[in-house]
């Protein structure tokens, strides 16, 4: 409020005072607000007497409008909504075909046991806090979990990216993946060992022979590279693709563990980058892949001299 090293004016008291009168009014609007969603909640519980389901979306719009709540069971087909549906039950209701445009938000919107298909969730829709128990999510495109109750869900049909990324980088693929990079480097690392063990036994064992029988000194390095040089250009291609996925996976993990002790998908922020940098290890894997075919064929293309009487057929 004021400088430690003077007496306070009127002026900092008239701004302290105006400070707590913000925090006063803040407090009391989000007070309403969860007031006001405690009222929701109890209300869509309720059936309503002589309920009916809505059948279209403008009815859905005008009964909203007039503070309906409670709308199990609702059919809409090939409909465009536009209003926001925050907090209002939907239980066992279907949605076939149906886009979701920018006006609407479907956050903390209950949806357990219903239908979703080939709906499109238009930018900027959130399904935040939705509840999607038991529910079926079937081509069903723009949609972003995010801390959603789906226990027993049942998504076909479309890449929902926290889906994508919670079984491409669980422990079991993980430890796939880690084979094929020890499938890839082996060779490579024998390689490296053969010629350190050669180096060092030649230091080691009569040093002097290999110049005096006119043996070339060359480094182990300019050894590797120079045999089969773009093997170790792929090799650094395979370990971007081991180096990023292993990065993303553990960014996962916490959030996979978290997902798997509470229920919940995580928020849509806490993923939501890595999504991009998952599209990014796909592209390095097709290339990884290639390089693998490729060393194969390298590995496997040279020849070697053996006795004739090893050869099938006459002599």
């Amino acid at each position: 409020m004021y400088s430690g090293d003077r007496e306070p004016t009127a002026e900092d008291f008239r701004k302290y005072e105006a400070s707590l009168e913000a925090d006063r009014q803040r407090a009391e609007a989000e007070l309403r607000e969860r007031q006001r969603i405690a009222r929701l909640r109890n209300a869509r519980i309720t059936r309503p007497p002589d309920y009916t389901e809505p059948r279209t979306a403008n009815e859905l719009k005008e009964r909203i409008a007039k503070g309906e709540t409670y709308f199990n069971g609702t059919i809409l087909i090939s409909e465009t909504i536009d209003v926001q549906l925050d907090h209002l039950n939907f239980e066992s209701s279907i949605f076939q075909g149906c886009t979701f445009a920018k006006g609407c938000s479907l956050k903390d919107v209950v949806l357990r046991h219903s239908r979703l298909s080939d709906c499109i969730l238009e930018d900027g829709v959130s399904v935040r806090d939705a509840d999607l128990e038991n529910a079926r999510i079937v081509r069903v495109k723009g949609l972003f979990l995010d801390r959603n109750s789906a226990k027993g869900a049942m998504f076909e049909g479309a890449n929902h990216p926290w889906l994508v990324l919670r079984s491409a980088y669980g422990p079991h693929r993980q430890i796939y993946h880690l084979l094929f990079g020890f499938a890839y480097f082996l060779p490579l690392l024998g390689k490296i060992i053969f010629w350190s063990a050669l180096a060092a036994a030649q230091v080691k064992f009569a040093p002097d022979f290999w110049r005096e029988h006119h043996f070339v000194e060359r480094s182990v390095p300019s050894l590797l590279f120079q045999e089969n040089g773009v093997l170790w250009y792929l090799a650094l291609l395979v370990l971007s693709y081991q180096g990023l996925r292993a990065f993303i996976a553990y960014r996962m993990a916490p959030l996979i563990e978290q997902e798997t002790e509470t229920g919940f998908a995580p928020p849509h922020e806490s993923y939501g980058r890595y999504y991009d940098l998952h599209l990014l290890v796909g592209v390095l894997a097709f290339f990884s892949i290639i390089a693998f075919v490729v060393q194969l064929w390298l590995l496997s293309s040279g020849s070697v001299y053996i006795p004739q009487s090893l050869m099938p057929g006459p002599h």
